[in-house]
């Protein structure tokens, strides 16, 4: 496979629709392109070379820098904080919903990471929502927190109150053990 000139390379990710950032190991933005200066209203010189962490806003840096860590630990294609409502922050520290994609990319030896980022304001304000399993808000964001754990502690049972039905919605930890998110399962008082 022939690889693509640098210059070429550059102006695909500029003519990308999504904005999109590369960061370094130690969270620094090393390229953004046209549309992560239209959407979060930073400069390209602005950028490159701060912490990702300034597109994020503040209630959320610390615990960035920990899931940025454990992203490092098992770098894979995926979209990031599924089933999380996820924010950007612009420049003047105003905040919008996001959908990011995260991809590790191999700069010879040294993991670079392309996050794809998309302002979802228009799709939050008309009511679609990604698929959720039905249950109560908290149950989902659990879920997506499982799908960060690591095995053995995906393999224990879990009891979480559900708000949306009376009892306790359980995760059985044969399900749990597997690659795929539990189904959750609502135990009635009774």
């Amino acid at each position: 496979m022939q690889s693509l000139p640098s210059q070429l390379a550059r102006s695909a990710l500029d003519a990308a629709p999504d904005a999109m950032i590369i960061i370094d190991d130690a969270g620094a933005i090393r390229f953004a392109n046209r549309q992560v200066s239209a959407l979060f209203a930073y400069s390209h010189d602005e950028l490159i070379g701060k912490p990702v962490e300034c597109l994020i806003p503040e209630r959320l840096r610390n615990r960035h820098f920990s899931m940025r860590e454990a992203y490092a630990k098992n770098a894979r294609v995926r979209p990031m904080g599924a089933g999380l409502n996820l924010f950007g922050r612009r420049r003047d520290g105003s905040e919008f919903p996001v959908e990011i994609s995260l991809s590790p990319i191999d700069d010879e030896g040294r993991i670079l990471v392309a996050a794809a980022i998309r302002d979802v304001t228009e799709r939050k304000r008309t009511g679609q929502r990604g698929r959720t399993t039905g249950h109560a808000p908290g149950i989902d964001r659990f879920l997506s927190i499982w799908s960060e754990a690591p095995p053995a502690a995906r393999a224990q049972p879990a009891r979480i109150r559900c708000a949306r039905h009376p009892g306790v919605c359980w995760l059985p930890a044969s399900e749990r053990s597997g690659g795929s998110p539990p189904t959750p399962q609502c135990q009635r008082p009774g």
